[in-house]
């Protein structure tokens, strides 16, 4: 990094003050309270002069991985834990098909009542007139329902029907029937296709024709195009279980003058034929299976910066979003109930469970998952209390496990043997606002001090002091600490370091800087130690909470949030003691 919490520019003046003696002296020993004031500022020892940093950017300070989870946007340069789900093939969702087949038909036979004059010698004469009203086919389909088909209101099929009269027997006596009506099933859906005589009207189920000849059949052809189960209350029913069973009539009304002899009224048998059929859309209440066996996307998250990845580390952001798209091109619209679960080092860490997200039907849902309920554009807003506990300590893989259920309160339309699909896909998006238990952990290593100190000792009593104050424009409560290391990293024993003000306040809102003092001592107490330092490991701890004080609910932003560290003051009080031959 160019800059880091605490410009290196303060630290560095420590080794400046150590240059100092090298040029300046020739005695091994030297008391720094004897330096005249001219060289240094205060009476107690050699202080170099005031000097205070440049502007330091947030993004000066935090390193972010190449292509890693947490980026600054483009646009707005905020900081955003952001990750793209591993993409998921689209569910495919079927309900078979409906095969209804013929299993019995039987034709009832019939005969016309005669009204005429009382016959001679056994034979009515012309004068009179025939009547009937009868069923004269009964017949009954069965077809085996899917089990995902719970009710059915109405649906589309597609066959023929033929009824057949043989008219000829009576054209003897009656030459046209002046009046002729079908009646059929009243759950069936129609048109009337070719006839032997074409129909004057249809009215609901009943096909109505005049002036039919006897001369040959009556010949009716009908084109079945679906069936309402809500109307069976005429001439059949209808019983819905494991299996569709259709029962049903036709019933012949009829009548006709008598135009010649008629011995007696023969008996008339119809023939009737209607082919197996198919149900393949149909208007009801569904639930279709929808396996959703790879949830809503899984992903790996890598590329974590260091400054989240301290097991003290709590990500308690202010309002993280779960973007979900879900394309669900069926009519019928549904719950996804969803189970984010958060792993690290194949461990669970952490589980939200009963994520209940509505899915509108034939759309491509676009569903907002976040903290607060705040409202997004264009989006559904789906409340989860509970989300920013998917990332509160960093996963390195977060699964969103799903189940779906289409609703069973609404009639839909569903094309049986068809293939709808679910596509789900699912992003995380969640700016780097504070929520009040959220704490990051930056540490810095500043280092390359050995070589100016390794001939260097402080005196009995003698001291290193750094003072400096901090206008932080940063929404967050810093908090330092520091180790003092040698070359190989490890604590030097015999240093001690006091940060005697180490507390800096937050920004309240991003924008106005808030100003608080620093003051570093560090001290020798063992011979030899100050030979040995190399640097100081820095620890800087952000929060959002510091006693009953908070600052929440601002995205910490690369260009916009800034330290600035003035006055800085280095110190050296008492004796150095050092071998510079």
């Amino acid at each position: 990094m160019s800059k880091n919490l605490f410009n290196v520019r303060l630290f560095s003046s420590l080794l400046f003050a150590g240059a100092l003696v090298t040029a300046a002296c020739t005695d091994n020993d030297y008391d720094f309270d004897q330096i005249d004031s001219t060289v240094g500022i205060g009476g107690e020892g050699l202080e170099i002069p005031t000097s205070s940093t440049e502007e330091i950017k947030l993004k000066d300070v935090l390193d972010l991985e190449e292509n890693g989870s947490v980026v600054e946007d483009a646009t707005t340069h905020d900081y955003v834990f952001r990750q793209t789900g591993d993409p998921i093939n689209p569910v495919k969702v079927n309900i078979a098909k409906i095969h209804v087949a013929k299993e019995s038909g039987q034709s009832i036979p019939f005969t016309f009542n005669v009204s005429s004059s009382a016959p001679r010698n056994g034979v009515r004469k012309a004068g009179g007139s025939v009547t009937v009203d009868a069923d004269i086919y009964k017949f009954s389909y069965k077809g085996k329902k899917p089990q995902e088909v719970l009710h059915l209101y109405s649906a589309e099929a597609s066959t023929t029907l033929t009824l057949r009269v043989p008219l000829s027997a009576i054209n003897g006596a009656v030459s046209h029937l002046q009046n002729v009506t079908l009646s059929l099933p009243g759950y069936l859906n129609f048109n009337v296709g070719t006839c032997s005589t074409a129909p004057k009207k249809v009215e609901g189920t009943n096909i109505m024709f005049e002036n039919v000849p006897t001369n040959g059949d009556f010949v009716v052809n009908i084109n079945v195009t679906g069936l309402d189960f809500t109307r069976t209350n005429t001439n059949g029913s209808v019983s819905i279980d494991n299996y569709v069973s259709l029962d049903g009539k036709v019933h012949l009304t009829a009548n006709g003058a008598i135009t010649g002899a008629m011995s007696s009224s023969p008996t008339l048998n119809a023939a009737f034929s209607m082919a197996d059929f198919t149900i393949d859309s149909a208007f009801g209440i569904f639930d279709p299976e929808i396996d959703l066996k790879d949830g809503l996307g899984n992903t790996n998250v890598t590329g974590i910066p260091d400054f989240l990845q301290d097991d003290n580390v709590k990500v308690d952001l202010y309002n993280p979003e779960i973007l979900l798209t879900i394309g669900n091109d069926m009519d019928a619209a549904g719950t996804i109930t969803g189970k984010i679960i958060s792993k690290k080092k194949g461990a669970v860490i952490n589980v939200i469970n009963n994520i209940q997200i509505p899915i509108a039907a034939n759309t491509v849902n676009k569903i907002c998952l976040n903290r607060t309920g705040e409202a997004k554009n264009g989006y559904v807003v789906v409340k989860v209390p509970e989300l920013s506990k998917a990332i509160e300590t960093i996963p390195d893989n977060i699964a969103f496990e799903a189940t779906a259920k289409a609703s069973t309160e609404k009639v839909t339309k569903f094309n049986l043997g068809y293939d709808y699909h679910i596509t789900p896909s699912y992003s995380i998006d969640a700016p780097l606002a504070f929520a009040e238990n959220a704490e990051i952990v930056y540490k810095d290593t500043l280092d390359g001090w050995n070589d100016d100190l390794q001939d260097m000792e402080l005196a009995e009593n003698a001291y290193l002091s750094a003072t400096a104050n901090v206008e932080n424009g940063v929404p967050a409560y810093l908090s330092v600490d520091v180790v003092p290391v040698g070359v190989d990293r490890k604590v030097v024993k015999g240093i001690t370091v006091e940060l005697v003000k180490k507390d800096v306040a937050a920004s309240p809102n991003g924008t106005d800087k808030v100003s608080s003092p620093l003051e570093i001592k560090i001290s020798q107490t063992e011979k030899g130690a100050l030979a040995k330092l190399d640097g100081l490991i820095v620890t800087a701890t952000g929060k959002a909470k510091n006693g009953d004080n908070k600052v929440t609910g601002i995205t910490l932003n690369a260009e916009r949030h800034t330290l600035i560290i003035k006055d800085i003051r280095i110190k050296i009080v008492g004796k150095v003691i050092g071998d510079f031959n």
